[in-house]
């Protein structure tokens, strides 16, 4: 938003450029989170289908436990890869709060709150997935990651706040 809001004002002309690019790169990012959003349902269907599987012979409880092994695996990898992406998100924050329309300044500290808010969220269902993961090495690598990443968000989105409230 706060890109379309700089892009064609005199005043910013030479942010033209930025901006434009910063709008596409949002727009990328928003079908990015919306095909998330579609693979995380699937995801979780696919472990309840799992958990359905028959479980009457040991070769029907094996076949059963390595499709949830599987379906957790994925339903963990979704979360953690929109955890990931809000680094994106708070890079184009960045940009509109450094180059963009100054009276949409709230907006780009807005999109930088958000962005922690989704890492905060796709944290949580990182966590919340992980118990149904027997690998304990992936178990502990997948949080390490998320735990950088959450961090990473927290971090850059009270430095962003912090600039912008100079600005406001």
């Amino acid at each position: 938003m706060v890109a379309n809001l700089t892009y064609g004002k005199k005043e910013y002309k030479r942010h033209n450029k930025k901006m434009e690019e910063t709008a596409i790169k949002a727009q990328q990012l928003k079908s990015a989170y919306l095909s998330l959003i579609d693979e995380d349902s699937e995801s979780f269907n696919a472990y309840m289908s799992a958990m359905r599987l028959p479980r009457k012979t040991e070769e029907e409880k094996s076949a059963r436990a390595q499709a949830m092994q599987e379906a957790a695996r994925r339903m963990t990898g979704i979360p953690l890869k929109t955890l990931k992406l809000t680094a994106e998100l708070l890079a184009l924050a960045e940009q509109v709060i450094k180059k963009g329309n100054a009276n949409a300044a709230s907006d780009a500290g807005v999109a930088a709150l958000q962005a922690e808010a989704a890492a905060t969220g796709a944290y949580f269902n990182v966590l919340i997935n992980l118990p149904q993961i027997e690998d304990e090495e992936f178990k502990d690598n997948v949080k390490k990651e998320a735990e950088a990443a959450l961090q990473y968000a927290q971090r850059n989105s009270r430095r962003l706040v912090k600039q912008v409230l100079k600005k406001i």
